[in-house]
């Protein structure tokens, strides 16, 4: 996708890539691990993955540090969630609007309604596989129409 992107769109291409864990982010992790709303698939993903940035895929779409993701819990608190059982989660991602992704406790993966942490969230997806999916996906499509779609 990057390779055509200034051809493309005119204009070079952004940041774009996934980065592989780091201390600092097996710190945050270890930290985070320990909340009960942490979902057991995001843990397991921030064991491997330090962050996720696809800034030209439409607005962009990235998934937050484990460290970021800390620290909007110590400033936000839990995102309220529209879900069964314990209606709380942690905001993992974001895209380039300002719309946030919050995983709940089981793994499901909510959107804001709005850039805001208490933006009216409604589940996505069942599980952070699924999400992740809906992002390659769209990376997919975008590389060949343009277009990413919309998660």
């Amino acid at each position: 996708m990057t390779s055509s992107f200034e051809a493309t769109f005119g204009y070079p291409a952004g940041e774009n890539k996934v980065r592989l864990v780091d201390e600092a982010d097996l710190a945050a992790v270890t930290e985070l691990a320990t909340m009960p709303v942490a979902a057991a698939d995001l843990m397991a993903f921030y064991g491997y993955v330090g962050e996720v940035v696809l800034s030209d895929i439409g607005n962009g779409y990235f998934i937050h540090p484990a460290q970021l993701t800390l620290g909007h819990y110590r400033e936000e608190g839990t995102i309220v969630l529209p879900a069964a059982g314990n209606p709380h989660g942690l905001v993992f991602a974001s895209d380039g609007g300002g719309i946030l992704f919050a995983a709940d406790s089981e793994g499901a993966v909510h959107r804001s309604s709005a850039a805001s942490f208490s933006g009216g969230f409604e589940r996505v997806t069942e599980n952070l596989t699924e999400f992740l999916d809906l992002i390659h996906r769209s990376v997919v499509r975008f590389a060949a129409t343009g277009e990413p779609g919309s998660i």
